[in-house]
């Protein structure tokens, strides 16, 4: 095996989503993890194209005993210069899965290192913010999984909004999201397309390389 299939591999076991111990936060974690590419480029005022990819860090210095993960969000061809970067933190509760966000205070520290989840273990909390008014709680709905922000008091910085809405809807080939923005005001200014933006899960792991595609989930 060749030096650059070898560190693929690992790379791809250290990837995987930590489900070991079971239960819903773990299966929360498992539908997030992979990479996803958006379904319909282009249409509706969607981006043209967009990859996310999402990795469970293991041994995160945040986790205080729950599962976390890492997101980026990048568009092609441009997949190294990532527009959106979070660590996600996953606490179960009640019935449901409550998921804290958090920003990396350095984002260039963190860009392409879900290459090595391994390396985001590092990571504490005096290395990242919390996103206050983000957290949502998700609750299993038939063979979904939804969640959303609690109000309007999630911050954003897109245009001229200072706060954002956003709900997010899990399957496990994919995941809906829709976000809307608003200004001091309470007005909108800004909104991903109606009815939010399906990406599909292209590959169960990180991509092995920087494609936009990675060994599709079954047939689209």
């Amino acid at each position: 095996m060749s030096t650059r299939r070898a560190v693929a591999a690992v790379c791809l076991l250290l990837a995987r989503p930590l489900v070991a111990d079971g239960g819903r936060a773990a299966e929360v974690a498992a539908w997030l993890t992979g990479t996803f590419e958006l379904k319909d480029p282009g249409i509706d005022g969607a981006p043209e194209a967009l990859r996310v990819v999402i990795v469970a860090v293991p041994k995160s210095r945040i986790a205080n005993g729950t599962l976390v993960l890492y997101r980026e969000q990048a568009a092609a061809p441009k997949l190294d210069e990532p527009s959106q970067q979070r660590f996600y933190r996953l606490e179960e509760e009640g019935d449901g899965v409550r998921m804290r966000t958090f920003d990396p205070k350095d984002p260039v520290l963190v860009r392409g290192k879900w290459r090595d989840p391994s390396a985001l273990a590092l990571y504490g909390a005096s290395d990242m913010r919390e996103r206050p008014g983000c957290a949502m709680l998700f609750k299993k709905s038939g063979d979904l999984w939804e969640g959303e922000t609690p109000g309007a008091d999630c911050p954003s910085t897109v245009k001229t909004a200072t706060t954002m809405t956003s709900i997010l809807i899990l399957a496990q080939d994919g995941f809906t999201q829709w976000d809307r923005g608003f200004d001091e005001k309470g007005r909108q200014t800004w909104k991903s397309p109606e009815g939010g933006m399906r990406f599909l899960k292209r590959s169960m792991n990180a991509p092995v390389n920087d494609k936009l595609i990675e060994r599709p989930v079954g047939r689209r």
